[in-house]
């Protein structure tokens, strides 16, 4: 017998659990369910269908936020529409379908005076509890993790409360956030990224949504860093979607194999320099102003912060940098743009702290005229110096660097105030 490929075992999964049976060809009907797709500018990352009997709604996602990764989760609703109980299974691989005996990976329960979470461990089932709200539902993550389904009864019964608060318990959060809502026409609402106060870069990202045709039709998350919209789409089976994540290779590398890890590195004179950065491409985006914003610090790469090593102390656009690694950053603007040397390294790219400052430059912007379709680093000689440059979409923008003992106006490092912002 020939051994099954990972798409076989998926199917073979989502038919055991009975979940979703038109998403997998044994529906009726398109009415049966409702189907999330999230694509990241043109690329399709997340699919997540469900279907709602009487107070039960369940529901499988399809993403490669962590790999080609399946997940599956049950919501009971009480007499009002709130969450009552929510139990997710994450599937550890495609090899061995999980068995619908299989006890929740997470469970959590919406009590009058506790939410209480049951977390599956290899020792045994860590209990937590926080105090309760009404009406608040639990959410894994604001974007690719999170059920739209949950999303959805979230929105619906903020709506119609009429308060003007979207309650959400980020699972792991300390309590509830009570998220103030700005409401447009046509349905259209906004609301604060869930985790503001963690990720002070985001402090200002608006996340929205739409409500139509009687549930969530959209919730766009590109005012955030991980950019993805997500549509309800027309009834279809998402298991080809799931085989274009496979065959574009994102079944090992997830969201980083989507910007992958790269290196660029060169010679200026004596000094070794080296570049380490998450790689993102356009997929179909216009990068400058649209996904990544003027006036705003952006990581100038993709996960990870960016980061650069000096062997040899430089001069950087002339201002004094000495050996070590630092922290890349770029605030791209209308007219002008300005590279941030930053002292903290091995840090995410969201939190950068602008104490830890090294130096502020300008960059050299020079236009292209092919779109460069994946972010690129590069080290080029030049005259006994040379140029950090980064190259994405429609521009190149660079910095010089000269050996800091070579350099004909030399300042010399050991001056540097290390805990001084320029």
């Amino acid at each position: 017998m020939s051994k099954l490929s990972r798409l076989d075992h998926l199917a073979v999964f989502l038919c055991t659990v009975t979940l979703l049976p038109c998403l997998v060809g044994c529906g009726d009907s398109a009415s049966d369910g409702v189907l999330w797709v999230g694509r990241l500018g043109s690329d399709t990352v997340v699919v997540e269908g469900a279907r709602q009997a009487g107070s039960r709604i369940d529901g499988t996602i399809v993403n490669v936020a962590a790999g080609l990764l399946v997940q599956r989760y049950e919501v009971d609703l009480d007499e009002n529409g709130d969450v009552r109980a929510l139990r997710s299974w994450t599937v550890p691989d495609l090899v061995t379908p999980l068995s619908p005996e299989a006890p929740p990976t997470l469970s959590v329960e919406m009590g009058r005076d506790s939410i209480r979470i049951i977390r599956s461990r290899p020792d045994g089932p860590e209990v937590s509890a926080i105090p309760a709200v009404e009406g608040a539902v639990p959410i894994f993550d604001a974007f690719f993790n999170n059920p739209m389904a949950l999303m959805d009864v979230a929105l619906q019964a903020a709506k119609a409360r009429g308060d003007g608060k979207l309650k959400l318990y980020y699972l792991g959060s300390p309590g509830v956030e009570e998220l103030p809502i700005r409401e447009a026409d046509s349905g259209r609402l906004s609301f604060p990224y869930v985790l503001a106060s963690t990720y002070p870069m985001m402090a200002g990202a608006r996340l929205r949504a739409t409500l139509r045709d009687g549930g969530l039709t959209q919730f766009d998350a590109r005012e955030t860093t991980f950019k993805i919209v997500t549509d309800r789409d027309p009834w279809s089976d998402p298991l080809p979607l799931a085989r274009r994540f496979e065959e574009r290779g994102l079944g090992s590398g997830g969201i980083s194999g989507m910007s992958p890890p790269r290196t660029a590195s060169g010679h200026v004179g004596p000094v070794d320099i080296a570049v380490s950065y998450g790689q993102p491409s356009r997929r179909g985006r216009h990068i400058f102003p649209d996904v990544v914003p003027f006036g705003q610090v952006w990581r100038a790469g993709a996960n990870a912060a960016t980061e650069i090593s000096f062997s040899a102390d430089v001069l950087v656009e002339g201002q004094p940098v000495p050996a070590g690694s630092y922290s890349i950053w770029v605030v791209p603007g209308r007219q002008a743009d300005t590279l941030i040397l930053n002292k903290a390294t091995r840090i995410w790219g969201v939190m950068y702290d602008a104490e830890q400052d090294l130096v502020r430059v300008p960059l050299r912007r020079e236009l292209v005229q092919e779109p460069i379709e994946s972010l690129t680093y590069s080290i080029t000689p030049e005259a006994g110096a040379g140029r950090v440059a980064l190259a994405w979409d429609d521009r190149r923008l660079s910095v010089l660097v000269e050996p800091a003992d070579q350099a004909p106006n030399k300042v010399p490092t050991d001056s540097i105030d290390a805990g001084s912002t320029r």
